[in-house]
């Protein structure tokens, strides 16, 4: 028995669970609001993947490129969440209440998840002993999306790191270290 798809569905209703639980903590926290979205983007992410990591012999490969697109929208928005609960974190609100600074982390994630749905990111299905396989297509906006996700996941890394440098909140301090 495969424990994958098991695994990815205790992801997704603990991350649900934590997003939910964190909204209603203090909804109007924009720190907890970016904290929410962040693990609902994980939670999309995953929830895809319960389908898609299945080795069942039911599952076909049309309702396979369906739970990869619903995955795509978690895998794809994940590094724009991320950056903007970096910049939150690190009491940098001013900057995401830029609008060019909105315009770039919204329409890069609804371009690429466009991408992901018109197959110009991940193509071709195949059953694999543990599920499901896509590959990743050998065009230009794979590379792009990598370039994306890189540029904004180490943004979000330095910027904590070097707020968890300035920071004299212990507390803060040390959530920066879980976080690296």
């Amino acid at each position: 028995m495969i424990f994958l798809p098991f695994l990815h569905f205790f992801s997704f209703t603990a991350s649900i669970f934590l997003a939910v639980y964190i909204y209603k903590k203090d909804p109007k926290s924009l720190l907890n609001r970016m904290c929410s979205i962040v693990m609902l983007c994980y939670a999309l992410w995953n929830f895809g993947d319960i389908i898609v990591h299945n080795p069942d012999r039911a599952i076909t490969e049309d309702l396979v490129k369906i739970m990869q697109n619903i995955a795509s929208i978690g895998w794809v928005s994940f590094a724009s969440a991320n950056l903007c609960f970096a910049l939150v974190f690190a009491k940098r609100e001013e900057l995401i209440r830029k609008k060019w600074f909105l315009f770039i982390v919204f329409a890069l994630p609804l371009l690429f998840l466009y991408k992901q749905l018109t197959n110009h990111l991940t193509i071709n299905p195949s059953k694999q002993v543990y599920g499901w396989s896509v590959e990743w297509t050998n065009s230009i906006w794979t590379y792009l999306f990598y370039t994306y996700c890189l540029t904004f996941s180490f943004l979000s890394i330095l910027i904590s790191y070097f707020y968890g440098r300035k920071t004299k909140n212990i507390i803060e301090k040390s959530c920066i270290k879980v976080t690296l």
